[in-house]
Order: C-alpha cells, then sequence, then structure tokens
C-alpha cells in the first residue's frame, strides 16, 4: 500500500511474556465503541505510516515502541507488530481500559475484527 492511500496505522504489541495489549473504546467511540482493539489510529498531515504508528501509539498508551515490523493493510490501515517497547501503559481518553492478554484467550473479548488472526500472525512475523 502506498503511503498516499493509507489512512491509519495500528500496531500489535507483544510484552515479555508474550501476552498482547489490547484497549477498550469507549462508549462514545466514533468505530467500534466498547470493543477491544490494537492502539491506533488517524494519520495526520505529512506522516508516513510507521510515524503515525508509533505517535498514536504513545498518545493512546504512553508507551515508545522501537523496531516497527510492517504485517499487513487493509481498508487503509497498515499494520505493524513490535515487542519492543519502554514505559509502562497508562490509557488516554478514547479508552475505557486495557489488558495484557494470553493470545489464546483473545476470545473471550468482543474484539474489533481480524484481532485474533492479525495477532497469530504477528506472533510468526516476531519470531522470525
Amino acid at each position: 500500500m502506498s503511503e498516499q492511500k493509507y489512512k491509519a496505522a495500528s500496531v500489535i504489541i507483544f510484552n515479555p511474556e508474550g501476552q498482547t495489549l489490547i484497549l477498550k473504546r469507549t462508549r462514545s467511540a466514533k468505530w467500534m465503541p466498547e470493543k477491544w482493539g490494537f492502539p491506533g489510529g488517524m494519520a495526520e498531515d505529512g506522516e508516513i505510516p510507521g510515524e503515525t504508528a508509533s505517535r498514536e501509539t504513545y498518545e493512546e498508551t504512553k508507551l515508545k515502541i522501537n523496531n516497527l515490523k510492517y504485517l499487513d493493510a487493509e481498508n487503509g490501515v497498515i499494520f505493524y507488530c513490535t515487542s519492543d517497547y519502554e514505559g509502562e501503559v497508562e490509557i488516554d481518553w478514547e479508552h475505557d481500559d486495557f489488558m495484557w492478554v494470553n493470545p489464546k484467550d483473545l476470545s473471550n473479548y468482543a474484539t474489533t475484527p481480524d484481532l485474533q488472526k492479525r495477532v497469530e500472525l504477528s506472533q510468526k512475523l516476531l519470531k522470525k
């Protein structure tokens, strides 16, 4: 996907225990209210996808992410994954809660589309 055509970026983050970070969207969220999803959001003018992913993740979680790996793109959203981050999670006003979840337990949560699939793809990519 060309940088001109992307509109948002999202990041799948894993902690040292192999758990993935999910954030619960607020009831008033414009897209997928009260669903669990990854950090991410809309691009700002002049940003390249990796910058959007890093900025949005920091704004939403206060985590500084490093060594992003491209995962895939769909409907104008570019997905990245990483297990390299600094800081402790502090969620912003766009979210009601966060959890570090074992990937096998993700089916217990009401999530955004394809979340489980992207976690599984990310696990494979990061093991290489």
